[in-house]
C-alpha cells in the first residue's frame, strides 16, 4: 500500500536535534514499547509491520520523538475478535495512556491499518487506532488511518475526565476512514466517533501545561464514510481548532439491537461556562444519501470566553449539506444543531442545507413526527449575561422532496413533515423564565418549500428580543413548487403545546423572491399565547424642488396610520431622509392587533410656506418615496463655494 506524502514542517517538534535513527522491523518484537532511551531520536520502519493486537506503546519520561513512516504501514490487531475485550480497546497502533509527561511527539505519514477481517454483527471489536491520554504536544501529519469492526475510533480518548491531560493534540492532512457498521450505541454525544477527543481539560492551571494556545487542532484532514459520526471533542475550558476539513458521514448500523444511527460530522462539548474558545471553520460536510445523515454540526454547552472570534466561539464559513434518512435511520435531520448552555456565539458565512427525501415507501412521517431543518437553536446559556448570538451571512436551505413535497402537514409532531430553514426554540437561559439579551440576525438567506422562520419560545419583553436584519426568503423550487409555505411560524418542534411566547421581536428590510409573502404567518391566536412579530423597512424620502433639484433645510415628518411620528427632522444637503418604519406587525395580547393599521403612512414636506403630503402604503418593496415642492426651487449639492489661498473659488467638490 503506498501513499503520497505531503512534507509540511512539524510545528510541535521545536527545534530538537535528533541523535540517531533508530530502525523498527518485523523481527523487533511487537507490541513495541518506546523508552525514553529514544528521546531526539527519529524512528523508521523496515518495511509494512504486521501485529496481531497493538503496535506502539510508550513508557513514561519519553519526548522528542519522531516517526518518519514514509510511506509504510503498520497492520495492527489482526488477530480479530478478542473475547472480553467488549467494552475496552480491543487493538491500536498508538498508545500513549497510562504514562504521564509522554509530549513531543511526531508522527509522519506512513498508514495504520486495522487488518481485522471477517463478520462483525455479533463480535464487537472495540479499537482505538490512536489510543489519546496523559500525553501533550503530539502531531499527526499526512497519515492515513483505517479502523473497522464495531465501535471503530481512528482517535480514541479512554481515560475520564478528570485523569487525562491530553493536550495540544495536532492532525494535519490525515486521512480518517472508518469502515466500521457496528456500534450499540446511538447517541448523538457519546464516544463513538471517528476522532474523540472526550477528556480534554484544564486550559491552563496544569503543572507544566501553561501557555499552550489549543486542546485539539483538526486541519486539512480528510474523514470518510463513517456510519455513524465523525469527530467528537467534550472537555471543560476547551479550546479547540477545527478548520478545512472534509468530512462525510452515512447512517449505517448492522447491530441487530441498533438498526440506524443518529449520525453527525461534529459535535463539540463542553461543561464550563465561559472559558470555551473554539474555531469551526472553512469545513465541508456532506452525508451519503444512501441511508441519510441527517445532522451536520451539534454544539452543546460551548461558552465562548469572549464574544469575539478569536476568543468565543466562531463558526464560520463552513458548507453543510446534510440528507434526512429514510425511516428506520434518522427521521429528524438537522443540518446545524446548537443546544443548552451556549453562549458568546458568531455564525459569519456558512451555509447550512438539510433536505428530506419521500420518494419510497418508507417515508419521513411516523407517530412522533419529522421534520427536516437547517439550522436548530433550541435554549441558550449560563445565568451569565451578556448571552452574546451573532449569525451574520449565513444561507439555511431545508426543503421536501418526493411524494411529501407538496404535502407537508406543517406543524410539529404527529405525523408532521415539515422543512424549516432557520428555527429558533424554547429560547431562554437554560434553567431560567427571563428571557435572552444581545441575539442578532443578519443579511442570511433563507430557503425553503414550507417554513422559512421558525420563532417559537419564549423570548421576553423589556427590550430583549430577536433582532432580523436583512433577511432574504426564497421558496425552494420557484413557482414550480405548489407546496403551503409559512414565511414565520410561532411553534417549537419539541414542545408544540406550550413553547409560544415570541414577543416583541422584528425582521427589518427583508426581501421575498419566488412567490413568498412577507405577511403569509402562522401565528397560533390561543389566548394562553402572548405572540408579537413585526416586520419593518428602512423607508427613504427625497424631499425636492421644481426643478428636480434636492431640497436641503426643509422639515420633514413620517406619520404612521397610528398618528404616531416616527421621523421629524430636517433635509439634508442632498433633501434626502431615512428612517425605520414598522409596516406589520402579527400578534395577540399585544398593541395593535390589526397589523394592516399601520398603513398608509403619512408624508410632510415644509420648506417657509411651501408645502406637500403624499399618502403611500408601505411595503417590503415599496419604500422610497419622493415629494416635491413646486413652489420651491432645489440646488445641486456638488456645487458650492470654497475658500482657496484667501479668495473665494467656485468648483466641483471631488
Amino acid at each position: 500500500m503506498k501513499f503520497v506524502i505531503v512534507a509540511v514542517s512539524l510545528i510541535i517538534l521545536s527545534a530538537p536535534v535528533f541523535s540517531a535513527i533508530i530502525t523498527l522491523s518485523q523481527s523487533s518484537g511487537w507490541p513495541y514499547t518506546i523508552t525514553n532511551d529514544f528521546n531526539y531520536d527519529t524512528v523508521v520502519l523496515d518495511g509494512n509491520i504486521h501485529v496481531d493486537d497493538d503496535a506502539i506503546k510508550f513508557s513514561s519520561g519519553t519526548h522528542d520523538v519522531l516517526f518518519d513512516l514514509d510511506e509504510d504501514t503498520i497492520y495492527f490487531g489482526e488477530n480479530g475478535y478478542v473475547y472480553g475485550r467488549i467494552s475496552s480497546v480491543g487493538a491500536s497502533a498508538f498508545d500513549f495512556t497510562g504514562n504521564p509527561q509522554v509530549y513531543n511527539i511526531a508522527v509522519r505519514g506512513g498508514a495504520l491499518v486495522h487488518n481485522i477481517s471477517g463478520s462483525f454483527t455479533t463480535e464487537l471489536h472495540s479499537v482505538g487506532a490512536i489510543r489519546v491520554a496523559m500525553a501533550y504536544n503530539v502531531t499527526f501529519e499526512s497519515t492515513y488511518v483505517e479502523v473497522r469492526g464495531g465501535n471503530a475510533r481512528a482517535v480514541w480518548s479512554t481515560v475520564g475526565l478528570s485523569t487525562s491531560f491530553p493536550y495540544n493534540w495536532e492532525f494535519r492532512e490525515c486521512v480518517f476512514n472508518n469502515l466500521s457498521l457496528n456500534y450499540f450505541d446511538r447517541q448523538y454525544w457519546d464516544e463513538h466517533t471517528t476522532l474523540n477527543f472526550g477528556g480534554c481539560n484544564y486550559r491552563g492551571g496544569v503543572s507544566g501545561l501553561e501557555g499552550f494556545d489549543h486542546h485539539v487542532k483538526i486541519v486539512n484532514c480528510s474523514l470518510v464514510t463513517a456510519p455513524h459520526a465523525q469527530i467528537h471533542v467534550n472537555g471543560d475550558s476547551l479550546v479547540a481548532v477545527i478548520d478545512s476539513n472534509w468530512m462525510l458521514t452515512d447512517a449505517w448500523n448492522d447491530h441487530p439491537s441498533y438498526t440506524f444511527a443518529e449520525c453527525f460530522a461534529a459535535a463539540l462539548r463542553s461543561g464550563v461556562d465561559g472559558d470555551n474558545i473554539v474555531k469551526f471553520r472553512w469545513n465541508i460536510i456532506r452525508s451519503g444519501n444512501n441511508y441519510g445523515g441527517g445532522r451536520g454540526l451539534m454544539i452543546t454547552g460551548l461558552d465562548g470566553h469572549k464574544f469575539t472570534e478569536d476568543s468565543g466561539i466562531f463558526i464560520g464559513y463552513n458548507n453543510a449539506k446534510t440528507h434526512q434518512g429514510f425511516s428506520g435511520y434518522d427521521n429528524n435531520g438537522m443540518s446545524t444543531y446548537w443546544r443548552e448552555h451556549w453562549q458568546n456565539i458568531i455564525s459569519r458565512g456558512n451555509y447550512w442545507e438539510n433536505w428530506g427525501d419521500t420518494s419510497n415507501n418508507e417515508n419521513l412521517g411516523d407517530s412522533a413526527g419529522s421534520f427536516s431543518l437547517a439550522l436548530r437553536i433550541v435554549g441558550a446559556g449560563s445565568d451569565n449575561e451578556p448571552y452574546g448570538l451573532h449569525i451574520v451571512g449565513d444561507t439555511c436551505v431545508s426543503y421536501i422532496v418526493g411524494d411529501a413535497k407538496n404535502a407537508q402537514n406543517f406543524g410539529w409532531g404527529g405525523g408532521a413533515i415539515t422543512a424549516a430553514a432557520m428555527v429558533f426554540e424554547e429560547f431562554q437561559p437554560y434553567g431560567s423564565s427571563e428571557p435572552i439579551a444581545g441575539v442578532t440576525v443578519e443579511s442570511c438567506i433563507l430557503i425553503s418549500n414550507g417554513i422559512f422562520l421558525s420563532n417559537a419560545g419564549y423570548n421576553g419583553t423589556g427590550g430583549k428580543y430577536l433582532n432580523f436584519e436583512n433577511l432574504k426568503f426564497q421558496n425552494y423550487g420557484g413557482a414550480d413548487v405548489v407546496a403551503p409555505y409559512w414565511t414565520v411560524w410561532f411553534q417549537s418542534p419539541s414542545n408544540p403545546a406550550d413553547q409560544r411566547h415570541s414577543h416583541h421581536n422584528y425582521i427589518w428590510n427583508p426581501i421575498y423572491e419566488n412567490q413568498v409573502s412577507d405577511t403569509h404567518w402562522a401565528p397560533d391566536y390561543d389566548a394562553n399565547d402572548s405572540i408579537s412579530m413585526g416586520l419593518g423597512t428602512t423607508i427613504t424620502v427625497q424631499v425636492n424642488g421644481n426643478n428636480g433639484l434636492p431640497v436641503s433645510g426643509a422639515n420633514l415628518w413620517v406619520i404612521n396610520n397610528y398618528d404616531d411620528t416616527i421621523l421629524s427632522t430636517i433635509t439634508n444637503t442632498t433633501g434626502r431622509a431615512t428612517v425605520d418604519a414598522v409596516y406589520w406587525w402579527e400578534g395577540n395580547n399585544f398593541y395593535p392587533v390589526d397589523s394592516t393599521e399601520f398603513n398608509p403612512f403619512t408624508i410632510k414636506a415644509l420648506k417657509d410656506s411651501d408645502s406637500t403630503e403624499s399618502n403611500p402604503t408601505v411595503g417590503w418593496n415599496v419604500k422610497s418615496f419622493t415629494l416635491t415642492l413646486s413652489g420651491t426651487e432645489g440646488s445641486n449639492p456638488r456645487f458650492r463655494k470654497k475658500i482657496m489661498s484667501g479668495k473665494f473659488v467656485t468648483g466641483k467638490i471631488k
